[in-house]
């Protein structure tokens, strides 16, 4: 589904390392410390925690939007919105 709003939405799709680590995205979209770093207008951070090895790689965005069912996430703390819910119900929402 992220995939899915990310073509919908004409955005590239990155990750975290454990999404890298499983396979289920290619390394060089792996965002963060051990990945690479991007600079992007906005950055829509879906189910990231916020770990500080993530964040490195995106510390520049100009717009962070944080999608998390978490509220004490860190990732809460660096965006400048945030949503507290769940991201499959979201992304099922919005792809409707």
């Amino acid at each position: 589904m992220t995939k899915k709003f990310a073509d919908r939405i004409g955005a590239s799709l990155g990750g975290t390392r454990p999404l890298a680590d499983s396979g289920q995205i290619p390394f060089e979209h792996q965002i963060g410390q051990t990945g690479c770093t991007i600079r992007p207008k906005i950055c829509i951070s879906v189910g990231a925690s916020g770990a500080i090895q993530h964040t490195e790689g995106i510390k520049d965005t100009k717009l962070m939007i944080a999608v998390n069912r978490d509220e004490t996430a860190p990732i809460f703390n660096i965006a400048d919105y945030g949503f507290v819910c769940d991201l499959r119900e979201l992304l099922e929402a919005f792809l409707e």
